[in-house]
């Protein structure tokens, strides 16, 4: 029987779900990549090697491989890294507001170049970590055949996607439609919620409360078990670079640049493969 897609997240009653969305998708990320994947290190070194600390402000997508990376980081320095994750665009905020903080690696490198134009990272210290490539993920089996980033405007789907002012996954869905010659006003006819983090998307798929979304690639296989990934073609994909950068307000600058030579380095590399990472783009 057919059964009605319409955006359901407009009735009130969706603002309780909405929650619940984002407080699973933080549990799942605790559940699944609090002991990482190959990478049995303790979650802090022992007391003795405490010397120094780090404060991180990454972007929520970039959480289970940042654990890992930061984790590892630790075990070879001593130096502890303290980590904030949020969307891309909150956490550019939240460092620009408070002034404190020694790193930013967002899923984009529109916000370190922001953040650069804005006086408030060291130019000369990017540096890129890894690639986003953006997929649509549905649910599994892919129950409604969707097979293009055009389905998402002309199919009775309902769509997810991130919030474009506070998350780069968001930003970036709106630059594949106009790339692609698709208009965001026949898209967002579709849209039933927009997220703050791209790991809730995923939830919202897991708890088939929507039928599409627009994801980056590693965050989509952390769901597998309950969500399926349609490729988008090369020549229409928009890849986004992960980037990270030192803060001008560290007061350890030079543990800072440590922290970043070491997660792209060869060691950090293997690591963020581990994780389903993109490291290299296929020519």
């Amino acid at each position: 029987m057919h059964h009605d897609k319409s955006p359901c997240m407009k009735r009130p009653g969706n603002i309780v779900w909405i929650a619940v969305i984002s407080v699973a998708a933080a549990a799942f990320m605790v559940y699944v990549f609090v002991k990482p994947l190959g990478f049995d290190t303790p979650l802090e070194p022992p007391a003795h090697a405490r010397t120094k600390e780090l404060i991180l402000y990454c972007g929520a997508g970039i959480q289970p491989v940042a654990e890992a990376l930061s984790q590892a980081f630790s075990k070879t320095s001593g130096i502890v890294v303290n980590t904030t994750y949020a969307g891309s665009g909150r956490l550019l905020g939240q460092l620009a507001a408070s002034q404190v903080g020694d790193l930013f690696m967002p899923g984009s490198a529109f916000y370190v170049d922001s953040a650069i134009e804005r006086k408030l990272a060291y130019a000369n210290t990017l540096k890129k970590v890894a690639y986003f490539v953006p997929v649509i993920a549905v649910p599994k089996g892919n129950p409604d055949q969707v097979t293009s980033l055009r389905d998402l405007a002309e199919k009775p789907l309902r769509v997810g996607l991130g919030d474009e002012r506070a998350v780069a996954v968001g930003k970036h869905a709106t630059k594949l439609f106009e790339k692609n010659q698709i208009p965001y006003a026949d898209v967002v006819k579709h849209v039933v919620m927009r997220s703050g983090t791209v790991n809730e998307l995923g939830v919202a798929l897991q708890m088939k409360h929507i039928d599409a979304a627009i994801m980056w690639d590693a965050n989509a296989r952390q769901f597998a078990s309950a969500v399926d990934r349609v490729d988008i073609p090369t020549e229409q994909n928009l890849v986004s670079t992960i980037p990270v950068v030192v803060l001008t307000c560290t007061q350890s600058f030079d543990d800072a640049k440590a922290f970043v030579d070491f997660i792209t380095s060869p060691v950090g590399q293997d690591i963020l493969r581990a994780y389903h990472y993109t490291v290299e783009l296929a020519h």
